[in-house]
């Protein structure tokens, strides 16, 4: 029997190993899925015989990972005591840190929301726009799954105005068509929309299974609010689940009524009383009236008040095509031949795993089976889009680009990679704070950035990719970098909050900064109004002057030294010290200027006016 000091020291070593994360057997803790995803992209580069870029220093890190994750740049202080902590784990520490706080959910909240934003067909979005991310926002601080958050996106329904979970179906003004597309967008990263008309051009989706998706959603209504004035912005998504019943209803009541009175091929067989080959409204039975009444308005070519076979032939492809069917409450796939036709009714089925609920369910049980379908741990799109989506958002570049359009028939790069983190995703419920932990603390995402080959054969993420920052992170930056106020440079409004808002600085940067976060990097450049803000506008102007209450004239005034205040702007706009060329050119300069306050004024807006400071990293 093992002496009971062995025991315990084979006790200490397990509870040692376990607490270092090491778990025998999977481990999808963040830094074992990190070391994973490292070992997979460092072993295809190296057999590539790639240059790696080197790994960032402190300060670089600092910024980078404070931008990613908690949509700001980090103080000077901030800095100085991370260069200075010497904790090898230290890294992961501020990770986690940066997780922690209340600008994480914050940041990521306005990503989702740009997301669905910049594809919405209706000005109206707008209402619910600020709630999206407020409610988005609540989801990340709880640390809620993304199989819940689209889950409740999906199956939204009551009042815009308060809750921002509807905003996925407002933005598409509840259309069934642009809902299928955005779903299949932004939680399979599958551009499905363009199987709208015609199989996919270029990828294995069909044209039916587009509408198959459609067909979840036809239900869904946006509708005012009951009580509200035509001038009150007030809406709610309704289901209309009584017309649907009532429509398969009459579906159902036409299949007895043709069992009973055969179809109308058949009526001259049926009912030709005489043998003159044709019928009259005297010799067919009462209930079939009024339906031949409307046969006679559209088939009867002689004016003889007779139906031959031929003009019932006629009249059933031009009035039974074309019943009414708006608020059936069913999807039909129009017949691109016949485009007024009714189509073709289609039942909803999920394409990827061919799913599909009880035709007799209603809206709110179909887009719950859709929610379940699309998140169930068998679908493996759901996973990887959440995956490539963080991925691309942290380095530049996603495994898949653009980071919308992935699919069985897409090569990404990497494979084995964008599948561990999915399956770590998965292992975590869905959690975003784990996915984007683990993506941080690849020795990948802290490479230095360098500039990309412009060749197609080159391997990705040797280094990482340099991008822009958001609209969001850009004002926040600016405002902390110079110490606004952002209250100043608001427009006085009267009227509803949503309009006091559409005022603010904030928007005002977002309308002139934003873009589509799911476009390219290499795709998204610099305006002319951008570079006009940055240049004139009022607000960065009386920013940087040198007299007032401003920061640059508060670290004037506290320090002589013209080599320290250089130092310490460069600190706050960079998040870096500057080097000795940088402060050999700004010397001289400033030797040539006569006013300290000039020299370094345009010290500053040369600074916030440079690439480096619109860079996330």
């Amino acid at each position: 029997m093992p002496k009971p000091g062995f025991l315990f020291t084979l006790l200490a070593g397990l509870l040692a190993v376990f607490a270092a994360g090491d778990l025998p057997g999977e481990d999808y803790t963040s830094r074992h899925v990190a070391a994973g995803v490292d070992r997979i992209i460092g072993e295809s580069l190296k057999a590539e015989n790639a240059e790696l870029a080197p790994v960032v220093s402190d300060e670089e890190f600092l910024r980078r990972v404070s931008l990613d994750l908690a949509g700001r740049t980090p103080s000077p202080e901030d800095l100085a005591l991370f260069s200075l902590d010497p904790a090898a784990a230290k890294r992961s520490a501020v990770v986690a840190s940066l997780l922690s706080t209340e600008e994480y959910p914050e940041t990521w909240g306005r990503y989702w929301r740009d997301v669905i934003a910049y594809r919405a067909q209706d000005q109206r979005f707008g209402i619910v726009r600020e709630q999206l991310r407020r409610w988005v926002r609540d989801q990340l601080a709880e640390d809620r799954g993304w199989d819940k958050i689209a889950t409740d996106l999906l199956t939204a329904t009551g009042d815009i105005n308060d809750n921002g979970q509807t905003g996925l179906v407002m933005a598409q003004m509840g259309e069934a068509n642009e809902l299928a597309a955005e779903t299949s967008r932004i939680f399979l990263g599958i551009q499905l929309q363009c199987a709208q008309c015609h199989d996919h051009p270029y990828d294995r989706w069909k044209r039916e299974e587009f509408h198959q998706l459609a067909a979840f959603f036809p239900r869904l209504r946006i509708a005012r609010k009951s009580g509200t004035e035509a001038s009150q912005r007030q809406f709610e998504i309704v289901a209309t689940d009584n017309s649907a019943r009532n429509f398969q209803r009459q579906q159902s009541g036409q299949g007895n009524f043709t069992e009973r009175y055969g179809a109308p091929g058949t009526w001259i067989k049926r009912y030709d009383r005489n043998s003159d080959g044709a019928v009259s409204s005297r010799e067919v039975p009462r209930a079939l009236a009024g339906l031949f009444g409307r046969f006679l308005r559209a088939g009867d070519k002689d004016k003889d008040r007779h139906l031959s076979a031929g003009e019932i032939k006629a009249a059933v492809s031009m009035a039974m095509s074309r019943p009414r069917t708006r608020g059936t409450g069913e999807h039909y796939m129009p017949d691109l031949e016949n485009p007024q036709s009714r189509g073709t009714l289609v039942h909803p089925e999920f394409f990827v795993t061919s799913q599909a609920p009880d035709e007799r369910s209603d809206d709110a049980d179909r887009r719950k089976a859709l929610a379940g379908f699309l998140t169930g741990k068998d679908n493996p799109w759901f996973a990887r889009a959440l995956v490539n989506r963080a991925w691309k958002e942290m380095l530049g570049k996603g495994f898949v680009e653009p980071v919308d359009d992935m699919g069985p028939d897409r090569s990404p790069d990497y494979p084995e990679a964008l599948d561990l983190l999915a399956e770590g995703c998965r292992e975590n419920d869905y959690s975003l704070k784990w996915l984007l932990s683990a993506i941080a603390l690849t020795e990948t995402y802290q490479r230095r950035i360098r500039e990309p080959s412009p060749s197609p054969e080159a391997p990705a993420f040797a280094a990482v990719t340099c991008s822009r920052m958001s609209a969001s992170k850009l004002y926040r930056t600016i405002v902390r970098v110079l110490e606004l106020r952002p209250e100043r440079f608001s427009g006085r409004s009267s009227g509803s909050s949503y309009r006091r808002s559409r005022n603010s600085l904030e928007s005002n940067f977002e309308r002139i900064f934003g873009f589509d976060p799911s476009t390219p990097t290499e795709d998204v450049a610099g305006t002319i109004p951008q570079a006009l803000f940055l240049m004139n506008s009022p607000v960065v102007t009386s920013a940087i002057r040198s007299r007032g209450d401003t920061m640059l004239a508060r670290l004037l005034g506290e320090h002589s030294d013209d080599r320290l205040v250089f130092g310490e702007l460069y600190l706050r706009v960079f998040s870096r010290r500057p080097s000795e060329r940088e402060w050999e050119i700004f010397g001289k300069y400033r030797k040539s200027v006569a006013s300290r306050g000039e020299a370094f004024e345009d010290l500053l807006w040369s600074l916030v006016n440079s690439t480096e400071f619109l860079s996330e990293r």
